[in-house]
């Protein structure tokens, strides 16, 4: 009996053993992406009345970065889950619109449960409430229009002319609308004959309307639908955070000293209504925030001085004070740059204004011996250039003397000293540009570094120029940046949606050009090439 026992102990055991589930080892992974093999109603039909589709995969499925599911025109009220091999879309409350096509895009959010390697590429289901399946399209790019780098990501909309008001980007979803995929292309599909305006934003808050201060693109042209039309390309820019010439702040806290903060200053003038003497100084910042500076050195504190802030279209005043007690400017001198190419001229600045200056006692000497014949150029009432041969590789010393230089508030200098280093003429290169054009388009050439921040090293106007010379620099690897200079004002001009301004258009021949030092490189380009990529 016993032995019975065992027996079956022991078969049970192995059977039990048999029958345990083990997942095979090794074995290929599944690196197919999904596939549908049928869907209820068919994709692209007509005449839709339900309130539910089905899509059937070849395998269990998931949906990851569900931000990449689109719904074209929008429609909010719908659930879209997946169910083992399938993915149901519903509509449980309120029906899609009649006689309307839709488009969902499922981007690349549908990926196998398993491996989740290889999605199912830009799959998209559509249907129409109505007897007929709009199937206009447009396509086209979006690019950063200071870069000129595709933008990805990019909400690209379109909205009926006929419902659009001042408030309809702020207010309302596209009617019709598509991302930009990691090349910048987007495509729009299945549209009706309508005309529409375009416009492309960069969504931060995901609420598919545009926000003010995103990244926004738009066309001055209308887009009409069901006519031959050219790839819609888009230039995303930042919008300006005030108009030009706006006061942004203004600063009084030092005697006779008034400073006005100017968003993007632009044919401005400020003047005091005063008949002492003034003087005025232009600093330029960063963020296209300058600073203009108005000196009035003999201003009592306890008077307010109006000023008259004159634009090309406009002119208003403002007062402002010093309080009384308040501290009079530093007065003192700083270089512009103390390591100098031996073809450079010293610049020196003043903190206040100049009122006198005896030259004479203004010494400047390579190494210990004080050099004579030297030249002065003033500039303004705070700088001074000083011109004199100089070596390579040498010190030099700029000494202005004790109670030489008397400033605008009657105060006399005190002894400054400042050594100037040159470099040899061997640590720089030269770059002449040969220009092939047959048009008269006013553009800016600029040197820039031939990296992701593109620092500026040398900008030239150029009008039908057929060469460009760039003379000292030192050693480095540069492209070719292209700005279209519309207005001709030699700077790069952003777009104002406000204004229904473009930002001016910026092309790169991106071929580097490698500076060496103490080498003259020739570099050709086709201007005419560059501006019709």
């Amino acid at each position: 009996m016993p032995f019975k026992i065992l027996r079956v102990i022991c078969l049970i055991t192995l059977v039990s053993s048999c029958a345990q589930m083990v997942p095979p080892n090794g074995g290929k992974k599944d690196e197919n992406a999904p596939m549908v093999i049928g869907t209820k109603p068919p994709n692209k039909s007509t005449n839709f009345k339900g309130n539910r589709i089905i899509i059937k995969l070849d395998e269990f499925v998931q949906l990851k970065s569900t931000d990449q599911i689109i719904m074209s025109p929008v429609f909010t009220d719908k659930l879209i889950e997946t169910i083992g091999k399938t993915i149901e879309i519903s509509f449980p409350t309120t029906k899609p619109s009649p006689n309307t096509t839709y488009t969902i895009n499922f981007g690349n959010s549908i990926l196998d449960n398993h491996e989740a390697i290889q999605p199912l590429e830009n799959y998209s289901y559509t249907f129409s409430t109505g007897p007929i399946l709009d199937t206009n399209k447009i396509e086209g790019k979006v690019r950063n229009a200071f870069t000129n780098k595709v933008e990805s990501g990019i909400i690209v909309g379109i909205y009926p002319k006929r419902k659009f008001t001042d408030s309809t980007l702020l207010t309302m979803h596209p009617e019709y609308f598509a991302k930009s995929n990691l090349a910048g292309n987007f495509t729009i599909e299945n549209l009706p004959a309508d005309t529409f305006l375009i416009f492309g934003f960069k969504d931060e808050n995901a609420n598919l309307k545009y926000t003010k201060n995103e990244l926004i693109a738009f066309k001055k042209d209308l887009l009409i639908i069901g006519q031959k039309y050219e790839s819609q390309n888009l230039f995303l820019f930042k919008p300006p955070l005030y108009n030009t010439n706006t006061i942004l702040d203004t600063i009084s806290k030092q005697k006779g000293k008034y400073q006005f903060i100017v968003y993007s200053p632009n044919k401005i003038n400020i003047e005091a209504e005063t008949k002492l003497r003034s003087y005025t100084q232009h600093i330029s910042g960063t963020d296209q925030k300058d600073t203009v500076v108005i000196f009035i050195p003999m201003q009592p504190d306890s008077i307010p001085v109006k000023f008259l802030i004159t634009t090309t279209d406009t002119s208003f005043k403002q007062t402002l004070r010093t309080k009384p007690r308040n501290k009079t400017p530093e007065f003192t001198f700083l270089l512009k740059s103390v390591n100098i190419g031996p073809t450079d001229s010293i610049r020196f600045i003043s903190t206040t204004p100049i009122d006198k200056i005896n030259l004479n006692e203004i010494i400047f000497m390579e190494d210990s011996i004080t050099l004579s014949k030297l030249f002065f150029k003033q500039i303004n009432h705070f700088e001074w250039l000083l011109y004199h041969p100089l070596k390579e590789k040498m010190n030099y010393t700029l000494h202005i003397k004790d109670s030489q230089v008397r400033d605008a508030y009657g105060r006399f200098n005190k002894n400054f000293k400042q050594t100037i280093q040159t470099r040899s003429n061997k640590d720089y290169g030269n770059l002449i540009l040969n220009i092939t054009t047959k048009h008269n388009t006013s553009t800016i050439i600029q040197l820039v570094e031939n990296n992701a921040e593109e620092k500026l090293i040398k900008s030239s106007i150029c009008i039908n120029c057929k060469e460009l010379t760039f003379e000292n620099l030192s050693p480095v690897i540069v492209k070719i940046k292209v700005i279209v200079d519309s207005n001709q004002n030699g700077k790069w001009d952003n777009g104002n949606l406000k204004m229904g301004i473009l930002p001016e258009t910026i092309y790169y021949h991106t071929e580097p050009i490698t500076i060496k030092a103490y080498w003259d490189i020739e570099h050709s380009i086709n201007l005419d090439e560059i501006l019709n990529n």
